[in-house]
């Protein structure tokens, strides 16, 4: 049995005492880092060359990230993303029946990529998308009432945000 499979059977373990009311939560987060990650795989890839902390660049609940967190510290890049697939596995386990994915203009490749995660495996669910400049990139994906903001405004705004916050004295 290899790390990664060790891991992932603690994990099980872990989740199983999550707190209820984070359940919901979690679930949220760990999806908004697995949609992330296909929307984005070349700038998702290059974060460990380049030393960017993917968890600081996307908006978690902080009981997520110090788990994520963990995760992270503890595992290789490699392992780490393999890790995450599974706990989505783990914590995601229904059906999506529909979602509405906003993006910045048509893109066929980006629809596609979004379709095949949401869909996963042979689920059939009603995907509609829609477009708006105004996010300027990335995606919003709103199932049920979870929202996975990845626009490249939200993330320009939180980039914003952390550096006034960091000139403050």
């Amino acid at each position: 049995m290899t790390t990664i499979m060790v891991s992932i059977m603690n994990l099980k373990n872990i989740l199983k005492i999550i707190p209820k009311e984070y359940i919901k939560q979690f679930s949220k987060d760990i999806n908004y880092i697995v949609t992330t990650r296909n929307a984005l795989p070349s700038l998702w890839s290059s974060m460990p060359v380049s030393g960017i902390n993917a968890l600081d660049l996307l908006d978690l609940s902080s009981f997520s990230k110090e788990i994520i967190q963990h995760i992270r510290n503890s595992s290789t890049w490699t392992d780490f993303n393999e890790i995450i697939s599974q706990i989505s596995k783990i914590v995601l386990k229904d059906e999506i029946t529909h979602a509405h994915i906003t993006i910045a203009s048509k893109n066929e490749e980006l629809e596609s990529e979004l379709k095949q995660y949401i869909l996963r495996a042979d689920k059939e669910a009603n995907i509609k998308f829609k477009y708006k400049t105004n996010i300027l990139g990335g995606f919003l994906i709103d199932i049920g009432s979870i929202r996975i903001d990845g626009s490249y405004v939200n993330m320009l705004s939180k980039f914003i945000g952390e550096l006034n916050e960091s000139l403050k004295f």
